[in-house]
């Protein structure tokens, strides 16, 4: 890493002190809470034999970016009295561990997920299931739809949604034959 100060020679009368500034550039592709050490030496002109150093460690500390992607759209279909399962994704997009809420809302049908608080490490992904019941009574080609929302616990502007769009296809339906039994004996 790039290291100056602010002097580089100095003029002290005797047990005398001065400060001198050491000022480091971290590289922007630095890794969050990687270190680089410098060593600083003094050396007195009237006796090089006469020295002292010290080693100075700077830390760099990135600032952590929050994200979210839940994916992905998507529209299921099934009989009045059934449920139907949806599988999303959930992946930490930030460049830190974080925790996302999840919460469906616009629905009119029973849906239930199968976490609504998930954790991970940076560009993690989970798994998750949402459930989503079709009334009994629903006539063919109703349908409802649930938006599932991801949102950070750190920085609740950081949120994605995926929209999940459920259409019955009626009642099922059976057809019942009569059973004819013959005498084929005569």
């Amino acid at each position: 890493w790039t290291t100056s100060m602010s002097t580089s020679i100095l003029s002290l009368a005797p047990s005398a002190s001065a400060v001198v500034t050491v000022t480091v550039t971290i590289p922007p592709s630095t890794a969050d809470q990687e270190t680089d050490t410098v060593i600083i030496t003094a050396t007195s002109q009237g006796d090089s034999s006469k020295t002292d150093s010290t080693a100075l460690t700077t830390t760099a500390v990135s600032t952590p970016v929050y994200g979210v992607v839940l994916s992905p759209d998507d529209s299921l279909s099934g009989p009045a009295g059934e449920q139907v399962i949806y599988t999303l994704t959930v992946t930490n997009s930030g460049s830190v561990v974080d925790t996302f809420d999840l919460l469906p809302s616009g629905n009119s049908w029973t849906t239930t997920l199968s976490s609504q608080v998930v954790t991970l490490g940076a560009g993690d992904s989970q798994v998750l299931t949402v459930t989503v019941l079709i009334p009994p009574a629903v006539p063919a080609l109703a349908s409802d739809q649930v938006s599932i929302q991801a949102t950070s616990q750190h920085d609740n502007s950081k949120q994605d949604t995926a929209v999940l769009t459920t259409v019955s296809t009626g009642h099922s339906t059976r057809n019942y034959l009569p059973i004819v039994i013959s005498d084929t004996a005569q």
